[in-house]
């Protein structure tokens, strides 16, 4: 029985190719008189054809859009209210106006003499080499200094070098492999072996539509026993329940 992937698979029948059925402009024998075919109007499309009549209450004696202002309008006083109304929006007593772009110094801060305090924060930022820079600290009084004679000559106490003693390295810890490593003479000129070969064929499946089936489980998978582990693997892990107090 021709099932319906069968009938939807079957190419479109091509007309022009092979004609089974006679067409409407053009015949098996063509006429001898090469006329134009002759159309005809049929009344529903003579009725679409006419154009829309006007509405009945419609009148051409209309007056123009610009209206002439009379006489006792122009002569006309305008009351207070619409004075008032008149009058534009005032501003709020809240704005203020645009500041100008470039400030005015006055004379005062112009003949302003600064504090001892401004004068050393206005020095620039020395700068040392990394070298030099180690054996110099900071004064409040005099600035960058030299470090002492007792501060040079200190010795640390067994805690502080028991802090300064960098962390040891684990020694089960292994480093990075390195990203290239050298291939031995050995291994370039190593001969595979017939099982090699036959290992490193692809595996050939059939496409989907020729039969391969990805939800088929063989004999073998269905015999498989899951070792202790792969059962103690698929153990939920317990959980905390709490009891509901009656």
């Amino acid at each position: 029985m021709e099932t319906r992937i069968d009938v939807l698979a079957k190419p479109k029948k091509n007309f022009l190719k092979f004609p089974d059925r006679h067409s409407v402009y053009w015949l098996d024998n063509m006429p001898s008189q090469r006329a134009a075919t002759t159309s005809v109007l049929t009344p529903r499309l003579s009725e679409l054809s006419q154009f829309k009549a006007l509405n009945t209450k419609y009148s051409e004696d209309r007056r123009s859009p610009i209206w002439t202002v009379s006489a006792a309008a122009l002569k006309s006083t305008a009351t207070k209210r619409l004075e008032e109304l008149a009058q534009p929006k005032a501003l709020s007593q809240e704005w203020e106006p645009q500041r100008f772009v470039y400030s005015v110094v006055s004379e005062a801060v112009k003949s302003a003499v600064p504090s001892p305090h401004i004068l050393q924060l206005a020095r620039p930022k020395r700068r040392y080499p990394p070298v030099a820079r180690e054996s110099l600290i900071w004064s409040p009084e005099q600035g960058i200094s030299i470090v002492t004679e007792a501060a040079c000559s200190a010795v640390a106490t067994p805690r502080l070098q028991d802090l300064a003693t960098a962390k040891k390295v684990h020694p089960l810890f292994l480093p990075e492999k390195p990203t290239a490593w050298p291939v031995p003479e050995s291994a370039m000129k190593v001969v595979a072996s017939d099982r090699v070969h036959v290992l490193a064929k692809p595996k050939v499946r059939k496409g989907i539509f020729e039969g391969y089936d990805p939800y088929l489980v063989t004999e073998t998978a269905k015999q498989a026993q899951a070792s202790p582990r792969v059962l103690e693997l698929s153990t939920p892990l317990p959980r905390k329940v709490r009891h509901k107090k009656i």
